[in-house]
């Protein structure tokens, strides 16, 4: 191992210490072991003691028979790590620390950090509540900190409260950072805020960088919907306080927190996938969870539900595998969102069941779901039970001031305003609602504006409202085109702009992205406005098995060209499609069918089909 490496013992020092031991008889050396490893521990130079020499003194104070000691100094070592992001070394020291003192209960708190930092709340849990009562004074309420930390992250507010509560330490800086937490988690905004800037003068007078950061934190996220650009200078000099003092850890939650206030105006973030790359590092698969439930929201926007729901698989999985059920279940209901524009109601019904009973399942999983619900009819263009549903939605994600801003808000407002069924309520309130500073939600509005001028006869109001509707949204391709097409609607039915042009383009990508119920809409939509169009593009049958699962005829073209082998530019060709729109169509595919390769996919179509072979050529 490499001098400098934390924790482990290098070469150099190895072979002082083989040397020192062998020159001297077997009743001195327990003498001199010590002393070496003191003269280690207290050397004198500008830096202090190095990872090196720490690592020589554990091996040292262990040949010394000083078990204890040597514990102490692998938790030395191991903090040193958790700071700059080393996780798994931490851990390690952590282990030997334990094997060398066993009884010693001031092990357990730093083991519960890494345990939260490394995503595996149930051990740390069971860490923790296991060592709480061994404990007294201070090194109690240390534990019960970093127990409160872990219940945070896992969402489970009241039980973060019980700890905080064991704690007894008011006047600690911790106690209002991780209350702030609580509250804002609870939905408790202004009290959140309160906390959270109590927190920071607190952690600023007494020197805590570690949790002045965590108080900015939630000060930047209580300003997050209404002063984007207060919530990012916090989040910033929280990620440059951390940067600073060598906090790995904090820094990489500060730039995450950064990157979702980015993504309120855009459809990627650098900053996000940055805190993702360090994530991995560190090995702090809880925080690569966390952004990748972002990053599958913004799959959805972008591309559209088949895409966001490959993210959503494998982000699920991850999150199932490290016991984040909060967050398994928030990518659950994305999941079934896509299920829901498939029009596959039995699938979206069994994926919110299941996200809903899910082990510290957000308040989102019961809040939200009349929403996700709402896209099957909204899809099939049954409005007013659309309607319905996102109106019980958010009824419900209104009363929790912490929800996330979803795009329903911006829908809910669009189909109130398009039914002409107290538009101007909704509008109103979604105008002054913290979710309207999520692009997508204020582009709806701007559409559902659109449609009220129109309404009205401002037909040039109307259609400048639209095009800065469809400025909003430049890179969010697939939500902007749902928006158009609800709007699409009313701008036939009172005649203004030009819908056809518009519904012509839209249809294209929908019928490249294979969602079929949306472009069977905007068919309806153009016959509406007096334009002849086909019923469809794919030639090929769709036997009812893959039918089931909403298969399209032009998917099953596809199917049958890979099934025979053909790679994406052989199908591309032989159906006159772009390679990336035959991408689409095998992506969606896999989605659809729940398989991971192409080979797989291929199987899975051989067993639904039995022995109708012919139904794969098209």
């Amino acid at each position: 191992m490499p001098t400098g490496s934390p924790g482990r013992l290098s070469w150099r020092h190895g072979l002082i210490r083989d040397a020192v031991l062998a020159m001297v008889g077997p009743g001195d050396q327990s003498v001199l072991a010590r002393r070496a490893a003191e003269a280690l521990v207290s050397r004198p130079n500008r830096t202090g003691s190095t990872p090196d020499d720490l690592a020589a003194a554990v091996e040292l104070f262990v040949a010394a028979g000083d078990g204890p000691r040597a514990a102490q100094l692998l938790t030395d070592l191991a903090r040193r790590a958790i700071a700059v992001g080393a996780l798994s070394t931490a851990d390690e020291q952590l282990e030997h620390a334990v094997r060398l003192a066993p009884n010693e209960p001031g092990l357990a708190a730093d083991r519960v950090r890494v345990q939260t930092l490394s995503g595996q709340m149930d051990a740390a849990f069971a860490t923790g509540d296991a060592g709480l009562g061994q404990m007294s004074g201070d090194q109690h309420a240390d534990l019960c900190f970093q127990l409160a930390q872990a219940a945070v992250a896992a969402g489970r507010w009241q039980r973060a409260s019980g700890y905080l509560e064991r704690a007894g330490r008011p006047a600690d800086a911790r106690t209002p950072a991780i209350a702030a937490d609580v509250a804002f988690g609870n939905g408790q905004i202004v009290e959140a805020a309160r906390l959270a800037g109590r927190a920071v003068d607190q952690a600023e007078r007494d020197g805590l960088p570690e949790q002045c950061c965590a108080a900015l934190e939630v000060l930047g996220r209580c300003a997050r919907e209404t002063d984007p650009q207060a919530a990012a200078a916090a989040f910033r000099r929280a990620a440059q306080i951390a940067a600073d003092h060598g906090l790995a850890p904090a820094r990489i939650s500060a730039l995450l927190a950064l990157g979702t206030t980015e993504l309120l105006e855009s459809d990627t973030s650098d900053t996000l996938l940055e805190a993702r790359r360090l994530a991995l590092d560190c090995g702090m698969l809880g925080r690569v969870c966390d952004i990748d439930q972002l990053l599958t929201d913004c799959a959805l926007v972008v591309e559209g539900p088949a895409a966001g729901a490959v993210i959503a698989r494998r982000t699920a999985e991850l999150a199932a595998g490290i016991r984040l059920y909060r967050v398994q279940s928030m990518v659950e209901m994305m999941a079934a969102a896509g299920a829901g524009v498939r029009g596959d109601l039995a699938a979206m019904t069994a994926v919110l069941d299941a996200a809903a009973l899910r082990p510290d399942a957000p308040f989102e999983a019961t809040a939200a779901r009349p929403c996700i619900e709402a896209m099957v009819p909204l899809v099939g263009h049954d409005l007013p039970r659309a309607r319905d549903l996102l109106d019980l939605g958010i009824d419900a994600l209104a009363a929790h001031g912490s929800s996330a801003p979803i795009g329903h808000w911006g829908l809910w407002a669009l189909v109130r305003t398009v039914l002409d069924d107290r538009g101007d309520e909704a509008r109103e309130a979604l105008r002054h609602a913290p979710p309207v500073m999520r692009a997508i939600n204020r582009a709806a509005l701007e559409f559902a504006d659109a449609v009220a001028a129109g309404r009205a006869g401002r037909s040039a109001e109307a259609v400048a409202l639209l095009a800065a509707g469809n400025g909003s949204l430049p890179g969010q391709h697939w939500w902007r085109r749902l928006l158009r097409l609800l709007t699409a609607e009313a701008m036939i039915a009172d005649g203004w702009g030009d819908p056809v042009a518009m519904l012509r383009a839209d249809l294209t990508a929908f019928e490249a992205a294979g969602d079929e119920q949306l472009a069977r809409t905007c068919r309806t939509q153009l016959r509406r406005a007096g334009v002849t169009v086909r019923r469809g593009r794919g030639s090929a049958a769709v036997p009812p098995a893959l039918r089931a699962i909403g298969v399209t005829s032009r998917e099953m073209d596809v199917l049958g060209l890979v099934a025979d082998g053909l790679t994406n530019q052989q199908v591309a060709e032989r159906l006159f499609l772009s390679p990336r729109t035959v991408e689409t169509h095998v992506t969606n595919l896999l989605a659809k069918t729940g398989t991971t390769s192409r080979t797989d996919l291929v199987a899975y179509a051989s067993r639904a089909i039995g022995a109708d072979r012919d139904a794969l050529s098209p």
